[in-house]
């Protein structure tokens, strides 16, 4: 009889796992469980990686005690961390978690100085997030990281833990292609993302691939457990990839829902999918054994639900976990949320999150922690019915370029939009009222009664794909407000386009405001770009970080120090789709009223009136508003309000 030792880490708690060999049969027993818990600590989210070491000689000392021979041990955990250690090979500080809000924003200050988001994704084929290991590094550069300037090897949290066992320093595939570093082509680091780092492919380990023998467990630590010198394996140390390479699949022909704190959905493919389409949907290639591609899309998992349980008290709800999921049969709670939506990534309270949610787009509030088990459960099958939509039923997931048939809304849940017999959605139907139904590449799912193999339907005929294939990007100038950027292109047929030039822009937001006493707060002030004075709503542009909805209250106070009220998204929409490469984001705001005084930008010299809406649509048509942008958000208004024929 073989015996074997999995050392398996989440993100909330980690266990080891007993595997018996006897040639033909493998039985397998939980060894031993224990807490991941995260630890505040100086303003930040860290891990603590030696708890985590202590637990697998805890679990060492137990094959000990029990007289058990092991063959080998196998580590898998979560991606994207990574641990540095000195060059006396010390820990230097804990890991950094990846919930961790210092990288908030991180990605698009990448983007800005270091290489373009279009070649980032080309070099790497994985979803872009914040919290990728790319973009953590970034942020402990900019920050001074004293550990990073000091670091002799950058290790993930896997090989971390395999390099303290056994001293030996390595780089397993699976968990290296999590960090947006590897090359699925290459199968190695990036060099070229490691030098916008200012980092060197020697510090990091040697790269191994899963089934690999990396070393043996140190003096130190079979002295520490009474074991022998136990060869440690390197297994697919992404935990996914491990779960994947489990799928009792009988061919290729499979997808898989690996569901954890996070739940990843996708299939196996023998080579990387890295094209136009997978970009525009945010999918990623992540390494699986034997040199395959797991594609595949991040969504947030039960992470929500764990974030729940820790604040219900002892005695409100069972302590036991399938009593505690059964309690969503006791509720008939309909509400529903997106689990992708940035509130859920870290909030203070994870009901507060999910109730601030529901207020946001007009749901029943739970009453209890039945209708929590419900929402959340509920809400997660409806996200992977849509993700899985996102491709056609084959052997491969298969992109289709051309949009969906109708329109769904993405503010609200997924069975808030009701379709008309033509085919379309009405907004006047939404709970948001029109403020965020608009056009999607694909349709909202069951709620809609609209199932996924029909998505093609009304197409007739088919849509061509249209989409260009950026092949080389050029900066030609960068300016806080404005960059200019020049694209070599691939047309679908095949033509090259050598110069398109693309203006980048920040994102904008626009505020129809009203006050309490139904009157329309409207701005004046002079545009050089025009040369004249001009009527105007309010406006600006979102800073680096900043959520839309912040930037618009914001702006609203900061040029007439009117404040508060009820706030809706109307619309988003482009400006210059062909040329400008931003969005805008239109809202409204009922109820408004004076609060402060404004607080202009040095070059601002800005009036601020409050007309009737009946004035203010006699000035929209007799022309008195003349930026676009604007006259789309004035008639939307107008047109919710059946003012506007």
């Amino acid at each position: 009889m073989s015996s074997y030792l999995a050392v398996d880490l989440g993100a909330t708690s980690g266990r080891t796992v007993l595997a018996s060999f006897d040639g033909q049969r493998i039985e397998m027993r939980e060894f031993t469980r224990f807490e991941n818990p995260q630890l505040p600590l100086g303003g930040h989210i860290f891990w603590d990686l030696p708890h985590l070491y202590n637990e697998v000689l805890r679990a060492l000392r137990q094959v000990k005690a029990e007289g058990i021979t092991l063959q080998s041990i196998g580590i898998d955990t979560w991606g994207c961390d990574f641990a540095f250690f000195g060059a006396d090979g010390q820990l230097l500080g804990l890991p950094y978690c990846y919930r961790d809000p210092h990288t908030d924003g991180a990605m698009e200050r990448y983007f800005a100085d270091r290489m373009p988001q279009q070649e980032v994704y080309d070099r790497t084929g994985i979803q872009l997030m914040p919290f990728n290991s790319l973009f953590q590094l970034d942020t402990l550069r900019r920050n001074g990281s004293v550990a990073l300037q000091h670091v002799d090897k950058i290790l993930f949290i896997p090989d971390a833990l395999i390099y303290m066992l056994t001293g030996e320093a390595v780089c397993e595939y699976t968990v290296a292609s999590t960090s947006q570093m590897l090359n699925p082509r290459s199968g190695d680091l990036d060099s070229a993302l490691l030098k916008t780092l200012g980092l060197s492919r020697n510090q990091f380990g040697r790269l191994v691939q899963p089934g690999e023998q990396v070393g043996s467990l140190t003096s130190q630590v079979q002295a520490a457990t009474g074991l022998g010198a136990v060869p440690i394996v390197a297994v697919g140390s992404h935990d996914t990839a491990s779960a994947v390479a489990a799928v009792p699949a009988e061919d290729a022909n499979f997808a898989y829902l690996s569901c954890g704190t996070w739940s990843l959905l996708g299939v196996e493919s023998p080579a990387p999918i890295i094209n136009a389409d997978s970009f525009a949907e945010n999918f990623t290639n992540e390494g699986g054994l034997d040199h395959t591609i797991r594609f595949l899309k991040n969504i947030t998992g039960l992470w929500i639900y764990e974030q729940c349980r820790k604040e219900w008290k002892a005695g409100e709800v069972p302590s036991d976990v399938n009593a505690l999921n059964a309690l969503c049969l006791q509720s008939t709670c309909q509400s529903l949320i997106q689990p992708d939506d940035p509130r859920f990534a870290h909030p203070a309270s994870m009901t507060a999150a999910i109730c601030d949610y529901l207020t946001e787009t007009r749901q029943p509030l739970p009453e209890q922690p039945a209708d929590y088990v419900r929402i959340i459960f509920r809400s997660l099958a409806a996200r992977y019915a849509e993700v899985g939509g996102y491709s056609a039923p084959a052997c491969h997931w298969r992109w289709l370029a051309q949009p969906a048939p109708h329109a769904v809304c993405r503010r609200c849940p997924p069975d808030a939009c009701h379709r008309r017999p033509s085919g379309r959605y009405s907004s006047r139907q939404c709970p948001c009222a029109g403020s965020c139904c608009r056009p999607r590449r694909f349709p909202c799912r069951d709620a809609c009664n609209h199932r996924p193999q029909h998505r093609t339907q009304n197409l007739s005929p088919p849509m061509k794909n249209l989409d260009w294939k950026t092949l080389k990007s050029e900066y030609l100038f960068r300016r806080p407000w404005l960059t200019a950027r020049r694209d070599t292109c691939q047309l679908p047929d095949g033509r090259i386009n050598e110069e398109y030039y693309v203006l980048e822009y920040p994102t904008w937001v626009h505020v129809v405001a009203l006050t309490k006493e139904g009157d329309m707060v409207i701005i004046r002030q002079y545009r050089h770009g025009l040369g004249r004075t001009c009527f105007e709503i309010v406006a600006g542009c979102v800073e680096e970080g900043e959520d839309p909805l912040v930037a618009a209250k914001r702006e609203l106070l900061e040029e007439t120090g009117y404040s508060g009220g009820e706030w809706h998204e109307a619309m988003q929409f482009t400006c210059n789709a062909s040329a400008m490469n931003n969005i805008t984001h239109s809202y409204v705001a009922i109820g408004v009223e004076k609060t402060g005084t404004q607080h202009l930008d040095p070059t601002e010299d800005i009036e601020v009136y409050t007309f009737s809406q009946e004035k203010v649509r006699e000035m929209l048509l007799n022309g008195e508003f003349m930026q676009a942008s604007m006259l789309a958000a004035l008639y939307k208004f107008f047109s919710g309000l059946g003012n506007v024929e």
